[in-house]
């Protein structure tokens, strides 16, 4: 809506449908308390409104190279669309080592200083005492929140 597209180009945006999508702003609407889309959108702007987006990508053919370079192109992204907001980003590689892992941290321009936070499974990793998140066996601190490991 805060692109001024019609109920039409937004459900062929979303792929959804045109009905869904009406019934979606209707939703919104009144859920605002708006009398139309412009106030919504003046009032989400008023308010900052922030959404939650979990998004994952899969793959069992990327190597260390390949992951490297996805995490920069994200990283590239994230600072030419949104320089003063943090993304965390997280990745499951249950075959690579905490020593790859860092290493493709580290080759990260510019670097995170919040992230990306790259975690192992298979039970090769223990929990944190504190937030509960998997972490490499080799770390002595939490990689999620910071909190000593025993």
């Amino acid at each position: 809506m805060s692109k001024g597209l019609s109920n039409k180009m937004i459900a062929i945006e979303l792929g959804i449908g045109y009905q869904t999508t009406k019934n979606y702003v209707s939703s919104i609407l009144g859920k605002m308390e708006a009398g139309n889309r412009a106030h919504a959108v003046a009032l989400a702007k008023e308010l900052e409104v922030n959404v939650k987006v979990n998004m994952s990508i899969k793959s069992l053919d990327l190597d260390k190279e390949d992951l490297r370079a996805l995490l920069q192109a994200i990283r590239d992204c994230e600072m030419s669309t949104f320089p003063e907001k943090k993304i965390y980003v997280s990745v499951e590689a249950p075959d690579m080592s905490s020593a790859d892992m860092t290493d493709v941290l580290k080759s990260i321009k510019p670097p995170y200083d919040y992230g990306p936070v790259i975690y192992k499974y298979k039970g090769k990793e223990k929990a944190c005492p504190t937030c509960g998140k998997p972490n490499p066996l080799d770390v002595s601190r939490c990689i999620h929140c910071g909190a000593t490991l025993r």
